[in-house]
């Protein structure tokens, strides 16, 4: 019997090189049975960059302009800041000492905000905030104990970010279980936010505050809180605008009923126009959900403008837009009017 060769473990070693305040971590291994050197990105990267704006906060303020270039030259997108984030977050509970994590957390936001506010570089500045508010978030999800209430859990997040008021900071992603009711918001940035589980009311203000995009999960209040010298996008505005009318603030309107049937008809055009078979559970996904009248909205469509559609594999089918109402249906795609089936919806 002939022996199987044995499996070698590659050799490794680390390089943790810097160029001014950009640092990358790279780990070289050779496999004997391959005599082959091999480059890749490693996870344990991320614990050299955690440990390195750590120790950057925590040093006397000379280091400001470190991280200013740091914010300036690394260009992480979301899923690099993410997995810094949570690597600071985790490095908190062992570097806070007496202290405790919450407060080491709330002083490393503090200078790297502080960094921001001091560079020239806008995507750096706004790197900076957004990388602050997300190991902010994350902390909240990190240190609140499993059933803590959403006012506890957003009393915790406003102490990280120094607040009230909220000021300069970014946030992204996902908003989930917060109450901020009677909170101000200022010069923040709200970048396709999922707004989920979260309690607002009319004594929320959001001053001088920039809306892309977003959608609403099981959230109350959005529409009733005050804009003040606020800018949006057209997505935003549609958003909080479709919250004002769930919320009673503002009466649903023809302009909003259209909104509504834009939310749904989007979803049969491709990117290139073509007209594509939707799944019936898809219907109701999207910003579509914000809406009081999504369920009278859909049912309207399906009576006038889709049709039924089996789809292989899918229990529940889909539906196609009907063959009569096809022009229609492109027509309101590009112009924004209703016309044919679409007029009695």
């Amino acid at each position: 019997m002939t022996a199987s060769p044995s499996v070698t473990r590659p050799y490794q070693f680390a390089r943790l090189s810097t160029s001014g305040t950009l640092v990358t971590f790279e780990t070289r291994s050779k496999d004997p049975l391959e005599d082959e050197w091999n480059w890749s990105q490693e996870q344990i990267g991320n614990v050299f960059l955690a440990e390195w704006v750590c120790r950057r906060a925590i040093d006397s303020d000379h280091n400001r302009r470190d991280l200013a270039e740091f914010l300036k030259k690394q260009k992480l997108d979301s899923g690099q800041m993410n997995d810094l984030a949570s690597m600071i977050v985790d490095l908190a509970a062992e570097k806070a000492g007496v202290k405790g994590p919450e407060e080491f957390v709330a002083h490393v936001v503090d200078r790297i905000l502080s960094a921001a506010r001091a560079g020239s570089d806008a995507a750096a500045v706004r790197d900076g905030r957004t990388l602050a508010t997300t190991i902010a978030m994350k902390a909240v999800d990190k240190f609140a104990p499993s059933g803590t209430s959403h006012k506890d859990r957003a009393g915790m997040l406003l102490k990280i970010l120094h607040g009230p008021p909220v000021t300069g900071v970014a946030f992204s992603g996902t908003i989930a279980r917060m109450d901020f009711s009677g909170v101000q918001f200022r010069d923040c940035r709200f970048d396709r936010v999922m707004w989920a589980n979260v309690r607002l009311d009319e004594r929320t203000v959001f001053d001088a505050c920039h809306f892309v995009g977003g959608m609403i999960e099981r959230t109350n209040g959005l529409g009733l809180a005050e804009f003040k010298a606020c800018t949006w996008d057209t997505e935003a505005e549609a958003l909080i605008r479709l919250a004002e009318a769930r919320e009673g603030r503002r009466k649903y309107g023809h302009d909003d009923l259209k909104a509504d049937i834009g939310r749904v008809i989007s979803k049969f055009v491709s990117r290139g126009g073509l007209l594509q078979t939707v799944e019936q559970r898809n219907l109701r996904r999207g910003t579509i959900r914000g809406s009081k009248h999504a369920d009278d909205v859909i049912e309207a469509l399906i009576s006038n403008v889709l049709e039924s559609h089996h789809i292989s594999g899918v229990a529940e089918g889909g539906y196609n837009v009907r063959e009569d109402v096809v022009d229609a249906v492109r027509f309101f795609t590009s112009n924004g009017v209703l016309t044919g089936g679409l007029k009695y919806v």
